[in-house]
């Protein structure tokens, strides 16, 4: 069956190039039946597991398309040779099935109204070679995301491409980029009125600057949206809003108790997958001591300046001369055993003292500490 069906490619690879000839009683190729052919061949060769041949195939089929000035069919022929060459392991088969359906976006942009389609082939190569090439897969992702620049856009195209990035981001470790990626999508929700990812998007984010060790800059988004403003969407008077404040204080108090309860709240689990799991390595990286701010602003320590761009320096070593045991401590912070235990409620930053007035404003007493 399978040398049957060989045979059957190679005869329509002849029959291809016969209609691609042009001789003295044949002044143009006949692209229209070259075309057909080549896909009839891609389609054998694919039946009996040549996945690289069915893929030349294809892309001989585009070129025909292209001649026929057929840019969307163009297109789809690339986009199945993408899917034949996703079939072929490893690395170098990857990048090349990557590079087919960025070929194959190019192609659908040509077509007005296809941006959608553009899209989802850029979202497809970032996952092709996502494993092996950041670099090349940041740039297709990047592509992708640009189809989405306004809410009409965002509505149309849906909520995948959001989800792939972040996952994309979130896998390898680039906190930062995953937070820019919903500081650009926070407004478009907003726009949207959808109430519910404005306010999952400010808890990731939130969870987002804590892996990244930055407590300042997630205490500063969660103090710009707890009012429940306009742009908010009445964050402030919500079980998020709650979650966040625990989330917070667990870390700069070093709770560590606290922090893991956090992360176990259910409303964890209606966040996007990575950012949920994410929740969870704060508790495992706490435990580590992998957050080297965790707890600081409790020992009379610093907390980090990222947001801000500021480096945070080590203590010196000469501070740490002509200090008893009790002052080191406080320079230095709490140790691994210190941060496990539970913190002591009546010891808080000004930072904690302001966020726990206000969510007193919100929630009442029963509100300090979070919970």
């Amino acid at each position: 069956m399978a040398k049957a069906r060989e045979e059957n490619a190679r005869k329509h690879l002849e029959a291809a190039k016969e209609h691609e000839s042009t001789g003295w009683f044949k002044w143009t190729p006949d692209w229209v039946l070259a075309a057909v052919e080549y896909e009839k061949a891609a389609a054998c060769y694919k039946q009996i597991g040549e996945y690289a041949k069915a893929r030349q195939c294809y892309e001989k089929q585009a070129k025909a398309r292209v001649e026929m000035g057929q840019p969307f069919s163009a297109g789809q022929a690339l986009q199945r040779a993408g899917e034949a060459q996703s079939n072929v392991d490893g690395k170098d088969a990857a990048i090349i099935t990557a590079s087919l359906y960025a070929r194959a976006a190019s192609h659908y942009e040509e077509e007005p109204g296809k941006e959608n389609k553009s899209a989802d082939m850029y979202s497809r190569a970032c996952k092709a070679v996502g494993k092996y090439d950041y670099s090349l897969a940041h740039g297709y992702i990047q592509n992708a995301l640009s189809y989405q620049d306004t809410p009409e856009n965002l509505r149309r195209q849906g909520q995948e491409l959001f989800r792939t990035a972040v996952t994309f981001y979130v896998r390898n470790q680039k906190y930062d980029e995953a937070t820019l990626l919903f500081r650009r999508y926070l407004p478009l929700y907003i726009e949207l009125k959808q109430r519910h990812n404005v306010h999952k998007g400010i808890v990731s984010m939130i969870i987002l600057l804590l892996a990244q060790d930055d407590s300042t800059g997630a205490d500063e988004v969660f103090m710009k949206y707890m009012y429940g403003d306009t742009e908010a969407m009445g964050f402030g008077g919500t079980d998020d809003c709650k979650l966040s404040n625990t989330l917070l204080s667990a870390f700069e108090n070093g709770d560590v108790p606290a922090l893991e309860e956090a992360a176990n709240n259910q409303l964890i689990t209606f966040l996007l997958p990575p950012v949920s799991r994410l929740a969870h390595t704060l508790v495992s990286m706490a435990k580590n001591d992998k957050l080297p701010s965790f707890g600081l602003k409790f020992a009379g320590g610093h907390k980090t300046l990222g947001s801000l761009g500021v480096p945070v320096e080590p203590f010196p070593v000469d501070l740490l001369s002509g200090h008893d045991d009790d002052d080191k401590g406080k320079l230095l912070g709490p140790t691994k055993t210190e941060r496990s235990a539970p913190a002591n409620p009546s010891v808080c930053s000004p930072e904690e003292e302001l966020r726990r007035q206000k969510m007193e404003l919100l929630f009442g007493a029963s509100s300090h500490g979070g919970g």
